[in-house]
């Protein structure tokens, strides 16, 4: 069976202001790939999708910034996605989870969030990556984290302290794929 990947999670999946040119815009050159992001989407509402996962084998999902945004803890947020992976896994999806950016503190002159918060949403943020880690390696599924994109310098490109322009994102959607075929 030909891999068939479904992409889900946020702003950064849906391309927030790039007119559609996400990475996952950029994957679907090279894999069969359909993008389901959404802006503003957590964690806590993304396990209710309910689209159909049967045409998928594999799973790509870029969720957990705006959770911290919206004033979730880490607990909280850690059990959403503990019943995401086991939606998955129930579905036989094969999981690849993108670790989000560490935003830039540049995002509360965008009004994302407040220079009083901003330190917690980063904390929040740090300890999430290490719990994804923590996880893909207990569950054996495949963690790529975005702050590794190749060539480009992360903060340099996100138009608003959060969101990757269309420089980043075409970046992310070569290093997403570069690792996606080390995966085969």
């Amino acid at each position: 069976m030909k891999n068939k990947y479904l992409a889900l999670g946020d702003s950064i999946v849906e391309g927030y202001k790039l007119q559609g040119k996400s990475f996952v815009y950029y994957l679907s050159k090279d894999f069969d790939i359909v993008n389901r992001g959404m802006n503003g989407l957590t964690s806590n509402l993304l396990k209710y999708y309910r689209g159909d996962l049967k045409p998928f084998t594999h799973v790509i999902v870029h969720i957990g910034i705006n959770d911290f945004l919206q004033g979730y803890d880490n607990a909280q947020v850690e059990k959403s996605i503990m019943e995401l992976v086991d939606i998955f896994k129930s579905e036989d999806l094969k999981i690849i989870f993108l670790k989000p950016i560490i935003i830039a503190q540049e995002a509360c002159d965008y009004n994302w969030c407040s220079k009083t918060h901003y330190p917690l949403i980063k904390e929040r943020l740090i300890n999430y990556r290490e719990f994804l880690d923590k996880l893909g390696q207990e569950e054996d599924f495949q963690i790529i984290d975005l702050m590794d994109t190749a060539g480009i310098d992360i903060y340099d490109n996100l138009m608003d302290g959060i969101h990757p322009n269309l420089k980043l994102s075409k970046e992310m959607g070569k290093y997403i794929g570069t690792k996606l075929l080390q995966e085969v």
